[in-house]
């Protein structure tokens, strides 16, 4: 058998249809992220909640490019993102209703509460996972995105509410984790 020259172009083709195709299994495999998107394109959302939906997509491709730990977050994330959007979507049903900027008392809450469920279940999904570090990271980042998409009712309070809900809720994993290396 020969090895490649250097300045053969067939390593650099190949290599390129390689990556072609990762990222075409890592969009198949995102799929479920977009159901986020789509929710928030049939409500007629704004554009602030288009993008933030658009970056939840992008990160869950981007978690399947990595691969490994972060490939393994995604969908146990996405079902964990859930809760919070659900929480908030329960209360506002309930007569608490967020108008333009201003919430009554449950919108903060419900996002803290479920960002801190959703925080929860990602360090518990993750704390067995071999790849602990990429999983939580991917996992965490895709909770608090999916949950601030039902929190953008309360604004940069809502969503801050969620990230340091998910933040909260990971921590006992994280020290657990800490301390097992």
């Amino acid at each position: 058998m020969t090895l490649p020259r250097p300045d053969d172009p067939a390593p650099a083709h190949l290599r390129a249809a390689y990556e072609r195709g990762r990222l075409g299994t890592a969009l198949r495999r995102a799929l479920p992220s977009s159901l986020f998107l789509a929710v928030v394109v049939l409500e007629g959302a704004p554009v602030g909640r288009l993008a933030l939906a658009s970056l939840l997509v992008a990160s869950a491709v981007l978690a399947h490019v990595v691969g490994r730990g972060a490939a393994r977050a995604v969908l146990p994330a996405l079902l964990l993102a859930l809760v919070p959007f659900a929480v908030v979507r329960i209360a506002e049903s309930a007569g608490h209703v967020c108008l333009g900027e201003s919430c009554v008392s449950w919108c903060l809450p419900a996002c803290a509460f479920g960002g801190l469920l959703g925080g929860v279940g990602v360090g518990v999904v993750g704390a067995r996972d071999e790849d602990r570090a990429g999983f939580v990271l991917a996992a965490a980042t895709l909770a608090i995105l999916g949950g601030a998409l039902g929190c953008v009712c309360a604004g940069g309070a809502g969503m801050s509410g969620v990230a340091l809900g998910t933040v909260l809720g990971l921590a006992p994993s994280l020290a657990l984790a800490l301390r097992r290396a």
